[in-house]
């Protein structure tokens, strides 16, 4: 799709939205349940209708090593459709994962173990074609 080194459009709107200059983060750790059980997040706030995957920045600091946080879409469960976000060390990590969402703009999280900090932004999404 890319491959030409340009971006694929539908006829009337491009296939990737940005977020524009977001200024602080959607989500931030108090926004989770951290049990290592599957929750449901709501991101309707932020991403308009007809979106299929949201572009999700995290920034992960942890003073313990081992924390980890998955995603999947409402619904799914398989693990194989699913992001995982760890952080193996003691410190900071910033990921850049996409993940489904389904048609109400819901996804499924797991967290597994309450992080110093956990701060989320939705840079864009991609729209359902």
């Amino acid at each position: 799709m890319w491959a030409s080194g340009t971006k694929t459009a539908v006829p009337t709107s491009n296939l990737y939205v940005s977020n524009g200059d977001v200024a602080s983060e959607h989500f931030d750790k108090n926004d989770f349940t951290w049990d290592n059980a599957w929750r449901i997040l709501d991101v309707s706030s932020v991403v308009p209708a007809g979106v299929k995957l949201i572009h999700i920045r995290v920034i992960h600091l942890n003073v313990i090593s081992m924390g980890v946080m998955t995603f999947r879409k409402n619904g799914y469960s398989n693990i194989k459709n699913s992001v995982s976000l760890s952080l193996w060390y003691t410190g900071t990590v910033q990921h850049d994962v996409f993940a489904e969402v389904d048609a109400d703009r819901k996804l499924e999280y797991k967290g597994d173990t309450s992080p110093t900090s956990f701060n989320m932004v939705i840079k864009g999404w991609v729209l359902e074609v």
